[in-house]
C-alpha cells in the first residue's frame, strides 16, 4: 500500500485525499498541543485515508520521521508551518521534496527577499525591523507608503498597510499582537518582522507544480484584495485574464524564483503585484494555496490538483494540461464587525454558496483571512464570466450586523485549515 507522510494537519487536503488514496494510507504529523486544541483526533478517526495521527514537536525537531515510516512513498507539507518539516523528512528519506534550503527560505520572508534580489526578480525596497523605532525610520525612508509584516506567519496575519501620517506605533502594536492559537504551538514562533515599500497595482498569484526545479504547470490567478490597512483577499479568478506575453512573463518569473531558492519538487504559490511596469514579488509559499484556489484550478483546468500533488511528491508521472478549458472564481463574504442578527442567502443556480457564520455569532473586524464569513464559487466560459456570477451571488446575501462592545469575536479559524 502507498503511504504518504503529511506534516501539518490540513483537513481540506486530507478530506480530498479520501477520494484519491486507499484507506489507511496517510500518516499525519502534528504538534501535540495543536492536536488537542483543534480537536484533530476526531477528524482523523473519521477520515478513512488517515492511518495514524502522530503527535510530534516537528517544527523544531531535526529528526522528524516517525518510527515505522522509513519506507513511505512520499512526503507532503499540509500547512504552512509544516513546510520545513516535510522538506527535512523528504531529504532524509531520499524522496522528492522542496529541499531543506528552499523550505527555510520560503518560511522566512526576509530570506526570500534576499534570494529574489540576487536573481534579479523585481520587488519592493525592504528591511528587517525589530523595534518600533527601526520601523519608524524605515517607514519614513519609504515616504510613509509602507507595509509592516511578520516574516514567518500566514494568511495575511498581522500585515499592516500604511499611508503617510499613519501611526507606526499603533501599526506595530497591531502587527506584534496577532494570535494564531489554532496553528501555532504553545511555545510560539520566533518574532521576525519586515518593513517594506508599499507597491500599488493589480495583484496576482501563480500556482506552480515543480519537478526537480522545473515548473511543469503554472496557473495565473487574479486576486481581489479588500481596501484599507489589512490586505485580506476577498476574491480570486482562475485563470487570470492576461494576454500571452504577460502570462509568459509571470511563468518566467515563477521559474526564475524556483531556481533562485533552489526548489526541488512540490508546489509553489507565489504572489505578485503588477505596478504597471512589471510584476513584483510579494511573497511565496511552498505548499498548496489556500482560499480554495486548487478547487478553482480543478474546475477551470479539468484535473484534480490534490491527486497531482500526491503523485508528484511520490515521484510518479503527472499529466497536466497546458491551458484552462473554462474559468472559475470565488468571492468571499465580509461584513462590519458585530453580532450577526439576520442572515438569508436565497438560492442561486450559477454559484455554490457557503455561509460559515450563523445568526448570533460575533464577527471580527476584517484583519485576516480568518475573519471572512463565507464564499460563493462560480464557473463560466472565462474567468471574467465566472467572477461576475460569484459577485452576483454574494450581492444576493442579506446580512445584518449590530455593533457589540466587550464580546469575543467569532473565531472562524478554530476548525479550519491554516492554508485557508
Amino acid at each position: 500500500m502507498t503511504t504518504v507522510l503529511v506534516y501539518g494537519y490540513a483537513k481540506a487536503l486530507l478530506d480530498a485525499a479520501c477520494a484519491i488514496l486507499p484507506a489507511g494510507s496517510v500518516v499525519a504529523v502534528e504538534e501535540p498541543d495543536l492536536i488537542a486544541r483543534r480537536r484533530l483526533a476526531g477528524h482523523a478517526a473519521a477520515c478513512p485515508a488517515v492511518a495514524r495521527l502522530v503527535p510530534m514537536a516537528h517544527m523544531d525537531a531535526d529528526d522528524v520521521v516517525p518510527p515505522g515510516c522509513e519506507d513511505v512513498a512520499g512526503v507532503l507539507p499540509g500547512l504552512e508551518y509544516g513546510v520545513e518539516s516535510a522538506a527535512r523528512a523528504a531529504h532524509r528519506l531520499g524522496l522528492p521534496g522542496a529541499t531543506p534550503r528552499a523550505a527555510r527560505i520560503l518560511r522566512d520572508k526576509a530570506l526570500l527577499r534576499e534570494a529574489a534580489a540576487l536573481a534579479g526578480i523585481p520587488g519592493p525596497m525592504w528591511t528587517r525591523v525589530t523595534t518600533p523605532a527601526e520601523a519608524s525610520r524605515a517607514v519614513a525612508r519609504f515616504g510613509g507608503h509602507a507595509v509592516l509584516k511578520p516574516a514567518n506567519r500566514q494568511a495575511s496575519l498581522g500585515v499592516q498597510l500604511m499611508e503617510p501620517g499613519d501611526s507606526v506605533e499603533e501599526a506595530w502594536r497591531r502587527m506584534t499582537g496577532v494570535e494564531e492559537t489554532a496553528f501555532v504551538p504553545d511555545r510560539g514562533l520566533p518574532p521576525k518582522y519586515l518593513a517594506e515599500q508599499r507597491l500599488s497595482g493589480q495583484e496576482y498569484s501563480t500556482e506552480a507544480f515543480v519537478r526537480d526545479g522545473e515548473p511543469v504547470f503554472v496557473n495565473p490567478t487574479l486576486k481581489r484584495v479588500a481596501p484599507g490597512p489589512h490586505p485580506v483577499e476577498i476574491g480570486h479568478v482562475v485563470p487570470a485574464p492576461l494576454d500571452g506575453e504577460r502570462a509568459a512573463r509571470l511563468r518566467g518569473l515563477t521559474a526564475r524564483l524556483a531556481t533562485a531558492i533552489g526548489f526541488g519538487t512540490g508546489v509553489l504559490h507565489a504572489e505578485w503585484i503588477d505596478t504597471g511596469g512589471d510584476f513584483h514579488l510579494v511573497e511565496c509559499a511552498g505548499r498548496m494555496p489556500g482560499d480554495g484556489i486548487f478547487d478553482l484550478v480543478e474546475r477551470a483546468y479539468g484535473f484534480p490538483p490534490v491527486r497531482a500533488f500526491v503523485e508528484l511528491m511520490c515521484g510518479r508521472p503527472v499529466d497536466l494540461p497546458e491551458r484552462a478549458g473554462a474559468g472559475a472564481a470565488v468571492r468571499f463574504v465580509t461584513a462590519p464587525a458585530g453580532r450577526i442578527t439576520h442572515a438569508r442567502w436565497p438560492a442561486y443556480d450559477e454559484a455554490e454558496c457557503v455561509l460559515t457564520a450563523r445568526v448570533g455569532d460575533v464577527a471580527a473586524p476584517l484583519r485576516s483571512s480568518w475573519d471572512r464569513l463565507g464564499h460563493a464559487i462560480a464557473v463560466g466560459a472565462t474567468g471574467e464570466e465566472a467572477e461576475e456570477r460569484a459577485v452576483k451571488a454574494v450581492s444576493l446575501l442579506s446580512l445584518r450586523v449590530e455593533e457589540v462592545v466587550g464580546e469575543t469575536s467569532l473565531d472562524v479559524a478554530a476548525g479550519g485549515d491554516g492554508a485557508r
